[in-house]
C-alpha cells in the first residue's frame, strides 16, 4: 500500500465553541455522529477541545479526497472513533466512502492533537 493523501487541518477551539453555544443541538447534529458527540460529552472538562479536533479531522479528511464539502458530503459521513486502547481511527461512510473508493483508500490514519486554543488533525488516505 503507498500513500494517496495527507491532510492537515488547524481549529482555534474557540470558533466550535462559539458554534456550539450559538447554535447548540442544531450544530451538534449536523456535524457531529453520536459516537463524537458521547465522547466529547463524557469529558466536560475538555469538551470543546474534543469538538474542535473532531472537526479538524472532518476537514483533514476531505482534503484527502480533494472535495470539500461539496458533492452531497455530509459532516457526519466523517466520523473520529477510538480503539480498546484509546487511539483514533477514522470512519469514513456515505457519500464520502463513495469518494473514498473512487480514489482506492483502503486504510485511514489520524493523529489528534489539542490544547485548550489550537485543535489540529493530521490525516492519511492509503491505498
Amino acid at each position: 500500500m503507498h500513500i494517496l493523501a495527507h491532510g492537515i487541518d488547524i481549529v482555534r477551539v474557540h470558533r466550535v465553541q462559539h458554534s456550539i453555544e450559538e447554535y447548540g443541538e442544531k450544530y451538534l447534529a449536523r456535524v457531529f455522529t453520536d459516537v463524537e458527540r458521547a465522547y466529547a460529552e463524557d469529558r466536560p472538562r475538555r469538551r470543546f477541545e474534543h469538538y474542535a479536533v473532531r472537526f479538524a479531522a472532518k476537514e483533514a479528511a476531505l482534503k484527502c479526497l480533494g472535495t470539500g464539502w461539496s458533492q452531497g458530503i455530509a459532516w457526519t459521513d466523517v466520523g473520529v472513533v477510538h480503539d480498546a486502547n484509546g487511539a483514533p481511527w477514522l470512519t469514513v461512510t456515505g457519500v464520502a466512502k463513495r469518494f473514498a473508493d473512487e480514489l482506492g483508500v483502503k486504510a485511514w490514519h489520524v493523529s489528534l492533537s489539542h490544547t485548550d486554543d489550537l485543535a489540529m488533525a493530521s490525516v492519511i488516505a492509503e491505498g
